[in-house]
C-alpha cells in the first residue's frame, strides 16, 4: 500500500483571475496542507459579494402555499400570513367579545399572531368584557377553592395558630 504525499507547491494559478501566484498568497485549506483554489483577494471579494447578496431565493411578496391553503408575506426573511379583509373585518368584529385563543381558533391563526395584528390595529377588549371575565373566574376560584377545602380568608376573631396570627405594628 503506497501513501500519496502531498507537498505544497511554490506557485499556483488562480482560476478566477487568470495569475500565477506564490503559495503566500493563497489560504491553506481547514486539513493545514493543501492550498485553497482562489487567491487571497479574489476569496475575500467573492466571500464579500457571497455575503452582501439576499439570503433567501425567495422575492419580497406575496406567495400562495398550497400546504395550508393560504397566502403568505415574504419579507426578506419572514414568512407571514397575508390578512385578508374579511379575516381583518372578523378580528374587529369580534376581538372585544371573545378569549383570544377563541378567536385565534377561528381565523386559524396562532395566538402570537394574532395578538402581534390586534395590537397594530390599536383594538381593546372592552370594560364590561373584562369585568365579565373577572367575575367569571372569581367563581371559578371559588369553587375550586370548596372543592379543595381551602374556605378562604382568615375572619375576624378567627385564631388558625402561631403562624398565622396577625401582630400590630411594632410590636
Amino acid at each position: 500500500m503506497s501513501r500519496k504525499i502531498t507537498t505544497t507547491p511554490k506557485s499556483k494559478r488562480c482560476p478566477q483571475c487568470g495569475q500565477i501566484l506564490p503559495a503566500s498568497s493563497f489560504r491553506t485549506r481547514s486539513n493545514g496542507i493543501l492550498l485553497q483554489s482562489y487567491c487571497r483577494d479574489c476569496g475575500n471579494r467573492l466571500n464579500r459579494t457571497k455575503y452582501r447578496k439576499p439570503k433567501s431565493m425567495h422575492g419580497t411578496g406575496e406567495v400562495f402555499r398550497k400546504e395550508d391553503g393560504r397566502l403568505w408575506e415574504y419579507t426578506r426573511a419572514h414568512w407571514r400570513i397575508h390578512w385578508s379583509r374579511q379575516m381583518l373585518d372578523d378580528l374587529r368584529r369580534y376581538y372585544s367579545k371573545m378569549t383570544n385563543q377563541e378567536l385565534a381558533d377561528m381565523l386559524d391563526v396562532t395566538l402570537g399572531t394574532l395578538n402581534r395584528k390586534a395590537q397594530e390595529l390599536g383594538l381593546h377588549k372592552t370594560r364590561q368584557y373584562i369585568a365579565d371575565i373577572a367575575r367569571q373566574h372569581l367563581v371559578i376560584a371559588r369553587a375550586e377553592g370548596a372543592i379543595h377545602g381551602n374556605p378562604g380568608q382568615i375572619k375576624p376573631g378567627e385564631h388558625r395558630g402561631k403562624a398565622t396570627e396577625f401582630k400590630k405594628k411594632g410590636c
